[in-house]
């Protein structure tokens, strides 16, 4: 199945040339609105969810991870527009990427168990639509945004200094998942001009590296899995692998039928949940990293399901 980020893709080849461009933010780095402190209810962390973002109805759907077949438990809508990429941080606490219909996205945060947004995180003016994060220990913030015409690139939010910086990937055009490691480092993955590559920002560096890690298409979201590995899911493919840290060599591969586009893992690290793809109602379960198909969730038809996430969740 072809995703929606390559549609966008396209769009982006089409425009910019095989070589694209370097996108230029209105601001390296600007004041962000304040925000209060993170807030979780202790009972809530306890329960075993999944969350899928759905984009054309502006919900995100909440399941149970135990069950087979099962129906849906609860619905996020307040506050949200449009929403991409979801994150549990170590908390419980749910974030999400609302890319919205005006041109500029914010992030929303809902505590464990919170029907209502805990805070809304605007970006400022002159930014693009947020599609997917990832929130380190500390409080930082990595989004991904793309512009309309279908270019890409990652931002850096600090909390406590409220500012967004515009993190410069030249080797990638067009970025469609994002993910941290326990030691600093954080991976992006998107399209090049020959196909897709997984990029590294070590800890303490300002210059992404290519991790040697390449797809012959695109690229969908990434995860750390409990023994620090990188997992990338492959549309194109229809797999998810996993690769070791600094090795371009896939050490395990589950083949998910129908595509592969967003990927999340369950707190001890043995069952992944896979979004199949943005144009197809289905969401799977398997064990990790053996592979074997334990359930097959449906979410609205025509929804399009653009994000998901465990709670709790395999923080690294």
């Amino acid at each position: 199945m072809i995703s929606r980020q390559a549609i966008l893709a396209a769009v982006c080849f089409a425009i910019l040339g095989a070589a694209g461009a370097s996108l230029t933010p209105a601001e390296a780095a600007v004041r962000a609105p304040a925000f209060g402190p993170l807030r979780a209810s202790p009972d809530a962390k306890a329960k075993a969810l999944v969350y899928v973002s759905e984009f054309y109805t502006s919900t995100i759907d909440i399941f149970d991870q135990k069950g087979r077949g099962q129906t849906r438990i609860g619905t996020l809508t307040t506050g949200v527009s449009f929403p991409g990429g979801l994150f549990v941080d170590s908390d419980g606490n749910l974030w999400v990427a609302n890319e919205t219909s005006v041109g500029t996205g914010y992030i929303l945060e809902f505590a464990p168990g919170a029907t209502t947004p805990t805070q809304t995180i605007q970006q400022p003016s002159g930014y693009a639509l947020a599609t997917k994060l990832w929130r380190r220990s500390d409080g930082t913030l990595y989004v991904v945004d793309v512009t309309t015409y279908g270019g890409g690139y990652v931002l850096e939010y600090v909390p406590s200094t409220q500012t967004w910086t515009y993190l410069l990937d030249t080797n990638l055009i067009f970025e469609t998942g994002i993910v941290g490691d326990s030691e600093g480092n954080v991976y992006a993955a998107g399209l090049n001009a020959q196909g897709a590559e997984v990029d590294v920002l070590k800890s303490g560096s300002s210059q992404w590296e290519n991790t040697n890690i390449s797809v012959p298409y695109e690229t969908g979201e990434l995860a750390i899995d409990a023994k620090g590995n990188l997992v990338v899911a492959d549309p194109f493919t229809q797999t998810i692998q996993t690769f070791k840290h600094g090795s371009g060599q896939a050490i395990n591969t589950i083949a998910c039928p129908g595509g592969c586009t967003d990927i999340a893992l369950d707190r001890s690290g043995t069952r992944i949940w896979n979004v199949v793809a943005s144009t197809e109602p289905t969401v799977q379960e398997f064990t990790y990293p053996a592979g074997r198909l334990l359930d097959t969730v449906n979410v609205t038809q025509g929804s399009e399901p653009f994000g998901i996430a465990a709670s709790p969740s395999l923080y690294p």
